[in-house]
């Protein structure tokens, strides 16, 4: 079990690592420094530079998990969840440019969200 830094500078305990350990503490410490003073811009950028590690590690231990509890290979998952995004950012252009059908789609959803949530 390897500790990470959560957005309040607390630890919890996860499976598996997320940052190398330097990372870790040097997020940890970035942290700390703003909750004692304000961040300079070097220090924002490297925050920032850190949480996006933390998070495309994260979701990438995502696809990993997803993959092996389906037992297919992670590229499979990867190219399903690309599929789906593409797919839904195709469906959102579309219904951006006909507002009606986007009231619709919105009201259908809401609908479908209602029935399954109450029967």
């Amino acid at each position: 079990m390897t500790a990470h830094v959560s957005s309040s500078g607390g630890a919890d305990d996860v499976e598996g690592s997320v940052l190398v350990p330097e990372q870790e503490h040097r997020l940890r410490a970035l942290y700390a420094t703003q909750h004692r003073r304000p961040l300079t811009e070097d220090e924002w950028r490297e925050m920032d530079s850190l949480v996006a590690a933390y998070n495309e590690r994260l979701c990438e231990q995502g696809l990993e998990d997803l993959a092996r509890s389906r037992a297919v290979p992670v590229e499979v998952v990867r190219s399903e969840l690309d599929a789906e995004r593409d797919r839904l950012l195709a469906l959102q252009r579309e219904l951006n440019v006909d507002p009606p059908r986007r009231a619709k789609a919105l009201a259908d959803a809401w609908r479908q969200q209602r029935e399954r949530a109450f029967g």
